[in-house]
């Protein structure tokens, strides 16, 4: 089963001055972008760099709408060329501190066995492992070769290829240059992908039209 993983929420978060005058403005398409920033930072450790053109483009939203999200209702500090939100660091900290208090519990109580803690702990313990792993995912994702936009366009150039090598490498540099969860093992493979799905200038119908931004390509496409 596909690993989940939570962040808690205030319910009634809709009725924050804040949170009022950005949907006032921009309806539910900028709640929705609000929360997918949200998500954003709690996967990348509490801060994004503050480029807003790829955040859009990830989230297949107009540049202006995530710009005036992020910057004109105060919900997000944008200093030092990084996007964060308070309540999103506070509550990782939070997080952080919690999980070091049950893990120095669960030291003191049963030692270095790990096959005797109860239940509540391998809770706590499993919470942990995923946040390793998924540093471990992203970690990888960075080590790997990524290529130039030279690179990607002698290579559609090669192929005679129709994708845009300024839109594919927009798309890729903005999700990590990943594929699902997993980092990119081979672009080169997700540029065949891109020509076979129809992700190109014409967009995915290949009707020439360029206002639409191509959905990504199959999560196992390329892996």
């Amino acid at each position: 089963m596909k690993e989940t993983y939570y962040f808690s929420h205030d319910y009634h978060a809709r009725h924050d001055f804040k949170m009022m005058a950005m949907q006032g403005k921009h309806g539910m398409a900028g709640l929705g972008i609000y929360w997918c920033i949200i998500e954003m930072l709690y996967e990348e450790g509490g801060h994004l760099p503050a480029e807003c053109d790829r955040i859009a483009f990830a989230l297949q939203a107009h540049p202006d709408m995530v710009a005036s999200v992020i910057n004109d209702f105060g919900l997000f500090d944008t200093g030092n060329g990084n996007i964060t939100s308070p309540s999103v660091s506070r509550r990782i900290k939070e997080r952080e501190k919690r999980s070091e208090k049950y893990r120095g519990i669960a030291e003191r109580r049963w030692g270095k066995n790990a096959n005797a803690l109860p239940t509540h702990c391998d809770r706590n313990a499993g919470k942990e492992r995923k946040g390793k792993e998924r540093k471990q995912i992203t970690d990888r994702a960075a080590a790997l070769p990524r290529p130039t936009l030279d690179e990607i366009k002698a290579y559609c150039l090669e192929r005679c290829s129709k994708v845009d090598p300024e839109r594919f490498l927009a798309y890729y540099e903005a999700n990590g240059w990943r594929v699902g969860r997993n980092p990119m093992k081979d672009w080169r493979a997700a540029v065949r992908t891109w020509e076979k799905n129809g992700f190109n200038n014409g967009g995915p119908q290949g009707n020439g039209s360029t206002s639409r931004i191509p959905a990504p390509p199959g999560k196992y496409d390329h892996l």
